[in-house]
């Protein structure tokens, strides 16, 4: 049986899925992974193993009959490049053939869809938003921010956008994707969730504004278009073509004006530079311009 370890956070993991029929057309594979319920009731897979899943090693990775593959698409040298996307990554990686058709495939258990369609039926319209990604509800948030996560919205501009929404549309419910220790918006809702939850409930919203981080990837799944924000990261790289995806622009031109995808590679441009730009707001998109392109979408 072949055993795939699937690392990272769920946009990622989210991304794999779309390789999964082609991985098991001769047979079912095992995913060991951080994040099962993303890979449960797959009928590509044979069992999930969650990484904290005791004996899992001794029980399935030691066994010489399995064949063990961790795939790491960061360190492909075209993905480095921003040449290619994430999915197509992972397929060079493991050596299979890449198709642009190639979609991520998840299967929500019936009592989070009850949920989601609870929630549309409460709240009837409503957009989701997402402004900051890559946390758990243990991270230090303030530690988090000089460490190079530009792909975050600043908490003024989001608020901002959020009251200009509330402002044109008082009909239209907001739900900000959020955990308690990352900052809150006032006009919102927030909901602590299983993170399925989420992908259930984009069959429901009016569309959503994020940045690249989870509900992107999400939104891949059901191919619900909304508006993704491009700062720190390359949408070559993780953006989706049925989305509106906003970039910013280094006003300084600088070639470390974007988020390193690992720090381990430290100085993959090759100038000898720290990572660091002159004004840390050059790629922030103004709300004003969000805000114009919600109003083709809602």
């Amino acid at each position: 049986m072949k055993i795939y370890n699937i690392t990272g956070g769920i946009g990622r993991q989210i991304a794999f899925t779309a390789l999964i029929p082609k991985l098991a057309e001769k047979e079912k594979i095992i995913i060991l992974t951080p994040y099962p319920d993303i890979f449960e009731n797959n009928p590509y897979v044979s069992r999930v193993l969650p990484m904290s899943m005791p004996y899992a090693w001794t029980d399935y990775i030691q066994k010489k009959e399995n064949e063990i593959f961790a795939p790491e698409p960061y360190y492909n040298t075209r993905f480095i490049h921003k040449e290619i996307h994430l999915i197509q990554a992972f397929c060079e990686v493991l050596g299979i053939e890449y198709d642009r058709e190639m979609k991520p495939q998840v299967n929500i258990a019936r009592f989070i869809l009850n949920d989601a369609e609870k929630f549309k039926i409460e709240n009837k319209k409503f957009i989701i938003t997402q402004f900051i990604g890559g946390q758990t509800p243990f991270s230090d948030f303030k530690c988090q921010q000089p460490q190079g996560q530009k792909r975050f919205y600043p908490a003024d501009k989001a608020q901002a956008l959020v009251d200009k929404i509330h402002d044109a549309y008082p009909d239209l419910k907001i739900l900000n994707m959020s955990l308690p220790n990352e900052y809150q918006l006032k006009n919102t809702i927030v909901i602590q969730a299983p993170y399925l939850f989420y992908v259930a409930l984009l069959n429901h919203c009016e569309t959503f504004i994020g940045i690249d981080s989870s509900l992107n990837h999400m939104s891949a799944i059901n191919q619900k278009k909304g508006i993704v924000l491009w700062m720190g990261t390359s949408p070559v790289n993780f953006s989706y073509d049925h989305n509106i995806n906003l970039s910013g622009e280094c006003k300084f031109n600088d070639p470390h004006c974007s988020r390193p995808y690992v720090r381990e590679l430290g100085d993959f441009t090759g100038n000898g530079q720290p990572w660091n730009c002159p004004d840390p707001s050059c790629q922030e998109i103004k709300p004003e311009i969000i805000f114009e392109e919600l109003k083709s979408v809602i």
